[in-house]
């Protein structure tokens, strides 16, 4: 931020002024995130999983799921109800956010452009990118791509095509932070979500 208080609009990131978001938290209402994403298969996103013995990408839709460890058993763990730490299910529109409080698991929700009965808060938001790791491609399979990086070949499975992936054109997450003030007038991110994963071009 600047001195005044104000968000550096640079050119590396694209500014909202306004966005209508509709924010929900509260207990899951299923045994697990797990089950919750069994009843969301007809929409189409990515899943971003954190457990106790690694990390699965995801995608959903056309009642099907797909995540890395299907698709590279051994490089992603299988996905267990008992070591899941959080999880993500996002697209352009909407993200839920579960995580687990020891034995609960809580949920949050961010819609944006809501329906009508839903209650409304406008945010103005600030988008970035974050760049993964990876920049050559051992294979590709399903939509999902196996990158590598560094001498010692570190690898990971997203769900991205790989066929522009290179040293200069990198896979990339792309964040959301929706931005408030204080009451002094000062910005602050209020909370974050993720968007999408792309190729994002990279000048090293």
């Amino acid at each position: 931020m600047s001195a005044s208080g104000k968000f550096n609009k640079s050119k590396t990131r694209e500014w909202h002024e306004n966005i209508n978001v509709s924010i929900e938290t509260s207990l899951l209402d299923v045994s697990d995130p797990l089950e919750w994403l069994d009843g969301a298969l007809s929409n189409g996103a990515f899943v971003l999983t954190h457990a106790l013995d690694g990390v699965n990408w995801g995608r959903i839709g056309n009642r099907q799921k797909v995540f890395s460890h299907n698709i590279a058993p051994e490089i992603a763990p299988p996905l267990h109800r008992n070591t899941l730490q959080q999880m993500r299910v996002f697209n352009e529109s909407w993200e839920y956010f579960f995580w687990r409080v020891g034995k609960t698991w809580h949920v949050r929700s961010i819609v944006e452009n809501p329906a009508e009965d839903m209650a409304v808060v406008a945010y103005a938001a600030m988008d970035e990118h974050h760049l993964l790791w990876g920049i050559e491609a051992e294979r590709e399979s399903n939509g999902f791509s196996v990158l590598k990086d560094g001498a010692q070949g570190l690898r990971h499975v997203i769900p991205l095509g790989s066929s522009n992936i290179s040293s200069t054109q990198r896979a990339a997450l792309l964040v959301r932070h929706y931005v408030s003030s204080y009451e002094n007038g000062v910005q602050h991110i209020a909370m974050s979500r993720l968007i999408n994963l792309e190729v994002k071009s990279y000048d090293q």
